[in-house]
């Protein structure tokens, strides 16, 4: 993470914001214009009647142009083979070429009579499609990995496409994948849980009182819900259960107000079969999201009796909005994470883009439902589109390496590069501004999790104070009023965190590292200058490999770049030169690590 990436990580930015999808054309990166009908494909079988109908009624509700309704010739079948997915895929791809469309969209949806997986390739095919224009063998079923950091739940900087394409950027072994576009599907039962569907995601709004379940059965328990949990009690939502020790062992059957989003274990907390329909008595708001962790949730739209699982489909038939499930038994880990799904989706962003940060592999088993434009309109949150709300951080800092006669040295200047080695926002600048010693990363984190709330790059400059990459000295990110614990991050120095959590109020946030040690959590600071009345405090140099803990592994790269000038990690006093004074720093802060504690990765295969 805080490796430099140098000339890769520049070519890396370059392709991942112009390939595929936009490559060549006039994109404004920074739009914060909310997506609209003219930026959605719509893909309906021209063999399907009720698909054609319901088409018809999507533009109508959306305004989607003639130009971006695309029917295709197949099989209404559910289940297809990948001869016959190709013939699919073949028809988007003409018809968005032919239509000079195919830089203009960034949603496809696949209407009601569109098949819905490849039998011998086990996958999806709304999957296969948010893939088009890449060459690919979709019969390798290769899983394929996102790059996104599963500990964030990002705040975008930017409009839709950027958030998404910023947030999905996939790999097979050394092949880069993308998401060519988010594709979500509109399907129920009937035509008219359809269009009881769409119109629902036209008017989403949240009136007074509303609530989440996350219904976490202790027979089958685990993190990813209890992350859900704490994630909306942190943003302020009511979830049930009410109290986080409560009896989990009783199913979560009613609420006192209509639900937003819903989660559970289903049949495997020993839930009946068609449960969605017999056994949950909520009423649901309009936008309602459902995800559950049951293999088969996702596994056909004709009728109830196809599955024992919870189906998104009956829950769109009750009336929810959107969901994601499953076609085939995926793996636990490809499950969607309602963390992700719920947070991104309260903190305004649209369901497709909700849904697919949610989702940890692409070119698998996983299905959207519902209206990928949706998303909540009036609550206090939802401003990734607008202005958003906007806390000013002042914050002061001192890296030990760089410190020197009660400041810190600016050698770097002119090999600083212009984009942030922080892969985490790898934000590009024009130009350094003066008296900069080197880029920093600045995280909030939540006071009663460990989640990452917020994050943005920064400089920090010669007397310790941190910048905003435009030379501001306040430095804006995203995020509400709250209680929040501070960490600064350095590319070779031990990452710190705030002593105590920091109260947001009135958008602002300052902070002083440098007074005393005990600004720093468990004490993680180094005294600058020792004896002196008024000795400053710091951060630890000599992680120059990122591990937060400082070893003899970090001083391995100094023979290789001895005495050369550059941007180097191991050149641990930022002299610009690497010298043998690095490798002092390093034995000296021998077996020191950071306290930092932050939500690590989920589970993994």
């Amino acid at each position: 993470m805080k490796k430099l990436l140098g000339i890769c990580l520049v070519w890396c930015l370059t392709f991942l914001f112009m390939a595929p999808k936009h490559a060549g054309d006039d994109y404004l990166i920074d739009d914060w214009s909310v997506p609209t009908g003219e930026d959605v494909l719509v893909v309906y079988n021209t063999n399907s009647s009720h698909g054609q109908e319901l088409a018809q009624y999507y533009q109508t509700v959306r305004n989607i142009p003639h130009t971006h309704m695309c029917g295709v010739v197949t099989s209404t079948k559910e289940v297809i083979l990948l001869n016959e997915f190709n013939g699919i895929r073949q028809q988007v791809e003409d018809f968005l070429e032919h239509n000079k469309i195919k830089y203009l969209v960034d949603y496809i949806v696949l209407i009601k009579g569109v098949p819905l997986k490849i039998s011998d390739a086990q996958i999806c095919v709304d999957q296969a499609l948010a893939q088009l224009f890449q060459d690919y063998d979709y019969s390798r079923k290769d899983l394929i990995w996102p790059h996104y950091p599963a500990s964030q739940y990002p705040q975008p900087t930017s409009g839709t496409t950027a958030f998404f394409k910023s947030l999905q950027s996939y790999s097979v072994g050394a092949n880069e994948r993308k998401v060519s576009y988010v594709v979500t599907r509109l399907d129920s039962y009937s035509v008219e849980d359809v269009k009881g569907m769409i119109d629902r995601a036209a008017n989403t709004q949240m009136f007074g009182s509303h609530s989440w379940v996350i219904d976490n059965h202790p027979r089958q328990a685990n993190a990813d819900l209890t992350e859900a949990y704490v994630l909306l009690k942190d943003l302020g939502q009511k979830v049930y259960p009410l109290e986080e020790n409560s009896d989990l062992s009783i199913w979560i059957t009613e609420a006192n107000e209509p639900i937003m989003g819903y989660t559970s274990w289903g049949i495997h907390a020993g839930m009946p079969d068609g449960y969605m329909t017999d056994t949950l008595k909520f009423e649901y708001e309009p936008g309602a999201l459902f995800t559950t962790y049951e293999s088969f949730n996702g596994f056909g739209f004709i009728s109830p009796d196809q599955s024992a699982h919870g189906q998104v489909a009956e829950f769109i038939s009750v009336g929810g909005s959107g969901g994601v499930g499953n076609v085939y038994e995926p793996y636990q880990s490809a499950i969607a994470k309602p963390a992700k799904l719920f947070g991104n989706y309260l903190r305004g962003h649209t369901f497709g883009e909700a849904a697919y940060s949610s989702i940890k592999y692409l070119d698998w088993m996983s299905v959207v439902v519902g209206d990928p434009l949706m998303r909540i309109e009036n609550y206090p949150m939802s401003e990734p589109y607008g202005q958003p709300p906007v806390c000013n951080l002042r914050i002061r800092v001192f890296l030990q390496g760089a410190y020197l006669n009660g400041a810190m040295r600016t050698d770097l200047i002119n090999y600083l590069p212009t984009t942030s080695p922080y892969s985490d926002d790898p934000v590009q600048v024009g130009s350094i501004p003066e008296n900069v010693v080197d880029w920093v990363l600045v995280k909030l984190k939540s006071s009663t999790s460990d989640l990452i709330l917020a994050l943005v790059s920064a400089f920090i400059l010669s007397t310790g104070q941190i910048i905003s990459v435009d030379g501001e000295e306040l430095i804006p990110v995203i995020i509400g009023e709250g209680d929040y614990y501070l960490i600064v991050e350095h590319r070779n120095h031990l990452d710190i965190m705030s002593a105590i959590p920091i109260h947001v109020s009135a958008n602002s946030l300052e902070y002083d590292f440098t007074t005393g040690v005990d600004k720093y959590y468990g004490n993680d600071a180094v005294e600058l200058e020792p004896g002196y009345q008024y000795s400053s405090y710091g951060m630890y140099g000599g992680d120059s490999n990122g591990s937060n803990i400082i070893t003899q592994s970090d001083k391995e790269d100094i023979g290789t770049f001895l005495n050369q000038a550059g941007y180097f990690g191991v050149d641990i006093n930022m002299s610009g030169i690497v010298t043998n004074a690095d490798k002092d720093l390093i034995i000296n802060n021998s077996n020191k690590a950071s306290n930092t504690f932050q939500t690590k990765e989920f589970d993994e295969l």
